[in-house]
C-alpha cells in the first residue's frame, strides 16, 4: 500500500511563521476525513484514491495490491469524453450542440422525428432512439433504421447507442485521433487506451470501425485526475485554454434534470415531475444508494458537484465551489454508495 498525504498550505504557514489567511476560504479536507474516505474506498474493492484540494494533491493512495502505473478500464466514465469532444468540436467550428444529427447522418433527413434530433439530445440521452445496454448493444446501423421509442427531448433513456451514434457523427466530420490530439495530449496524457467496437461501417472509399465512446477508455488514476483538473479550471490547463466554455457540460435538460453532457449532477430531482428520469437510471452504476432525500448524489455536498461515473464504481468527482477533484477507481462492489463515501470525505461523517 502506498499513501501520500500533503498539507502544503498548513506546512508552509508553520515553517515560515507567516499569516496565510487570504480572502479565499480555506477548504482543505482534514486528515480524519481523508482516512475515513480511504478506509471506505479500500473496503469496497477500491484500488486508487486521489484527492486534490485548493490546487494541491492532498491524498494519493493505492491499495489492494495496485500501483500508480495501473491503467483502469473507466467504463461509463468514458461518456464524459463525448461531452468534451463535442465542446472542443464546437470551438473548432466542426459542429453546434443544437445542430440536427441528420446534417451528418443523412439517412435521418427524411424522417419527421429523427431529422429533428440534435447533438445535445444525443448526449443528454433524450434523443428517443433505442438506448441498448452494455451487455446487449445492438448494431448502430440497425438502430439508425429503427423507429424511435419516443419523440426527441421527452424522456431520458440511459445506454450506449446514443454515444456510438455521436462517435459516428464525429467520424463523418472527417477528424481522427481528435480526443488525443485536441484534449489529452495538451494536458500531458500521452498514454491511454480506447477499446474499438467490433461493428464495421463502410463508405464509398473504405471500411472503418469507431471506438466504444460509451465505455471504452482506459487511463491511470493520475491521468484521469488531469482531466478533472482541466474541468475544475474551466477548460484551462496551465494558463492555456483547451476548451473555451465548459458550462454546457453541466447543464441539464428538462427531461434529464440530473444529467449533463455525459456527467451526473448533484441537483434537486426528487419531485414528481422527475419520476421518469429516476425510473430510467442505470442500476449497474449504483446510483442513489445511501440516504439522499433531496439532492441526486449527496445531500450535504454543494449543488455544483458533478461526477463522471461508471460500473465497477469508477468515479471522477468535481466540486468547483470547494476547489476539489476526486478520483476513485477499483473493482465492483454492490455495497458502494456515493453518498456514504462523500459524507466521510467532505464532512468526516458516517451515514
Amino acid at each position: 500500500m502506498k499513501t501520500t498525504l500533503r498539507y502544503l498550505q498548513l506546512s508552509l504557514c508553520l515553517v515560515l511563521f507567516i499569516n496565510c489567511t487570504t480572502s479565499k476560504e480555506i477548504r482543505t479536507i482534514d486528515n480524519n476525513s481523508l482516512e475515513l474516505a480511504k478506509e471506505y474506498s479500500e473496503n469496497k474493492s477500491g484500488e486508487a484514491l486521489l484527492v486534490w484540494a485548493d490546487g494541491d494533491l492532498i491524498l494519493e493512495d493505492y491499495h489492494n495490491n495496485t500501483s500508480p502505473e495501473k491503467r483502469y478500464a473507466l467504463a461509463e466514465v468514458s461518456t464524459l469524453f463525448s461531452g468534451l469532444i463535442a465542446l472542443a468540436a464546437r470551438d473548432d467550428g466542426l459542429l453546434k450542440l443544437d445542430e440536427p444529427v441528420s446534417a451528418t447522418i443523412t439517412e435521418w433527413q427524411h424522417d419527421p422525428y429523427k431529422s429533428s434530433i440534435t447533438i445535445s439530445q444525443l448526449l443528454h440521452l433524450t434523443s428517443g432512439i433505442t438506448p441498448g445496454s452494455y451487455k446487449s448493444m445492438p448494431p448502430v446501423k440497425k438502430v439508425l433504421k429503427r423507429p424511435l421509442i419516443q419523440p426527441p427531448g421527452q424522456e431520458f433513456r440511459y445506454g450506449p447507442i446514443p454515444f456510438q451514434v455521436f462517435g459516428l457523427v464525429i467520424h463523418e466530420k472527417g477528424v481522427s485521433n481528435y480526443l488525443k490530439d485536441r484534449i489529452l495530449n495538451p494536458i500531458g496524457i500521452e498514454g491511454g487506451y480506447w477499446k474499438i467496437d467490433q461493428e464495421v461501417f463502410t463508405s464509398e472509399t473504405n471500411s472503418y470501425t469507431i471506438p466504444r465512446f460509451f465505455d471504452g477508455s482506459s487511463l491511470t488514476a493520475e491521468e484521469l485526475g488531469r482531466v478533472g483538473k482541466l474541468l475544475l479550471n474551466q477548460g484551462k490547463w496551465k494558463g492555456k485554454t483547451i476548451i473555451n466554455d465548459i458550462s454546457p457540460l453541466t447543464q441539464p435538460s428538462p427531461a434529464s434534470p440530473g444529467y449533463g453532457l455525459g456527467v451526473w449532477l448533484n441537483k434537486n430531482i426528487k419531485t414528481k415531475s422527475d419520476s421518469s428520469f429516476i425510473s430510467n437510471l442505470p442500476d449497474n452504476i449504483m446510483l442513489l444508494r445511501g440516504t439522499n432525500k433531496k439532492k441526486f448524489i449527496y445531500d450535504k455536498a454543494p449543488s455544483d458537484l458533478y461526477m463522471a461515473a461508471g460500473r465497477l464504481n469508477q468515479r471522477l468527482y468535481i466540486i468547483p465551489s470547494k476547489d476539489i477533484v476526486i478520483v476513485r477507481l477499483g473493482g465492483a462492489d454492490l455495497r458502494w454508495s456515493d453518498a456514504k463515501f462523500l459524507a466521510r470525505l467532505l464532512n468526516g461523517q458516517h451515514l
